[in-house]
């Protein structure tokens, strides 16, 4: 077992931007807490997180101290807390607070002081990127061949420090400190970046498209998941091929490789009436070579009702046959007379000759 490991756990539940991040410290998932005396862990945006690795993880692997004299601790926030009692005498009680008193040259003297501390916050404190997720608060920083991490997620009302909204929230772990070898934290931080790196890069070949103009745009709403009737036999169907998900929405990761859950997604395409659901699922078939899926994906095509929804097929089917006829499909659902402009596309999709494809187009012109 690694003595430090974050690991991102994927739960598009509510939104394709949620995650549940476990911190593992010498054993021990330090992101769980009781709420109401139920353990539990918290779901939410990550990417705060991510990019304050991407942006300081060369900073936290220097060995940076901070630019004040003889003051020390036990941990960085008992340091901090020293640091703070020692030279912020603007936060103590018996200072002077009318800030309409206090002249330019205070002003100064105050930013002079506090300025480094926050830059070195900045570098090494990760709650500072945002508190989107119940976690706790965190201070990475080196120590000669190790990386010492501390954390706290006790309130600090007079510093105002990290403040979680439910009083009845305890994490299991409420402080701690950790010295973690400097190699190992930095290899398991980059492959935590590489995690959520590998799923966004799926996510966005799913969603995003290109215009005529070479724009490329979010073309789905990413919050928009909705729970739907036929998800707990959906999930059933899944898992009796080995697919055992805790929502349909992650099935936003498959790729060429996950080919037997076409046939299922293809059943509850039929099944469900909803397009709001419905585009969801046709933007999981926007997978290179998932053929099998096109004569259907056309037939919805061409029923379909809401541009969304028509944009969503049309993602899926450019996407499945690796050309660029996004845009003529594009076209053909901007004009309501869908009887009328069969043959472009018939004449498109006859070039990459898959039969079935073929068959149905000259089933559709014989009718």
């Amino acid at each position: 077992m690694k003595n430090f490991e974050l690991k991102p756990i994927y739960y598009p539940k509510g939104s394709y931007l949620n995650y549940i991040l476990e911190i593992w410290v010498d054993g021990v998932n330090i992101s769980q807490f009781y709420e109401d005396d139920k353990l539990r862990i918290d779901v939410g945006y990550i990417f705060h997180i991510y990019n304050y690795f991407d942006n300081y993880l060369e900073d936290i692997m220097r060995e940076e101290v901070l630019p004040y004299e003889d003051v020390e601790g036990k941990t960085i926030f008992e340091t901090i807390d020293n640091i703070k009692k020692k030279y912020f005498y603007w936060l103590k009680d018996d200072y002077e607070d009318d800030e309409s008193d206090e002249n330019d040259e205070e002003i100064e003297k105050i930013i002079s002081i506090s300025e480094p501390f926050y830059d070195w916050q900045r570098a090494h404190r990760w709650l500072l990127y945002g508190p989107f997720l119940c976690i706790p608060d965190i201070i990475f920083r080196r120590i000669g061949d190790t990386i010492e991490i501390s954390w706290d997620t006790t309130w600090d009302i007079t510093y105002q420090q990290r403040k979680y909204e439910n009083e009845n929230i305890k994490f299991i772990s409420a402080k701690g400190v950790s010295y973690i070898d400097a190699n190992e934290f930095y290899l398991e931080i980059k492959e935590f970046l590489k995690k959520i790196d590998d799923i966004s890069k799926i996510q966005n070949e799913k969603f995003h498209i290109t215009e005529k103009t070479g724009k490329l745009i979010y073309a789905k709403d990413p919050y928009n998941n909705i729970e739907f009737k036929e998800e707990k036999e959906f999930l059933k169907d899944l898992e009796k091929i080995g697919h055992k998900l805790v929502t349909i929405y992650e099935l936003v990761l498959i790729t060429e490789k996950d080919k037997k859950v076409v046939p299922i997604i293809l059943k509850y395409l039929s099944k469900i009436e909803d397009e709001n659901i419905k585009t969801h699922l046709a933007y999981f078939l926007a997978v290179k070579n998932y053929k099998e899926a096109s004569e259907k994906l056309i037939k919805e095509f061409y029923k379909a009702k809401t541009d969304e929804y028509k944009i969503a097929l049309s993602k899926a089917l450019s996407t499945i046959y690796n050309k660029d006829i996004l845009n003529e499909l594009l076209e053909i659902a901007k004009n309501k007379e869908y009887k009328d402009v069969n043959f472009p596309i018939i004449f498109t999709l006859r070039k990459y000759r898959d039969k079935r494809v073929k068959m149905f187009f000259e089933k559709s012109r014989m009718e």
